[in-house]
């Protein structure tokens, strides 16, 4: 199965790296991990009127979009 690269935004990295090392980082980053082979996973929601896509993951959202083979993720939010 073909992998697509992810690009991050500077200030999606620092939001990242600002989310404590709990349980809730490191399934954020497992689910950005595997948007990398699926970047439509069943769970994610296209938002209307919005190039965007949302993906829950606890009490957080990666809001991202898929541009032509490369997903990007911007900010994971509360």
């Amino acid at each position: 199965m073909e992998k697509y690269k992810l690009l991050f935004r500077a200030s999606a990295k620092k939001e990242l790296r600002d989310i404590p090392v709990t349980k809730d980082r490191l399934a954020i980053i497992q689910r950005l991990d595997g948007l990398s082979t699926i970047p439509r996973p069943p769970s994610s929601t296209k938002l209307k009127g919005q190039p965007f896509y949302r993906l829950r993951c606890g009490h957080y959202r990666i809001i991202y979009d898929i541009d032509k083979k490369y997903p990007s993720h911007t900010h994971p939010s509360h």
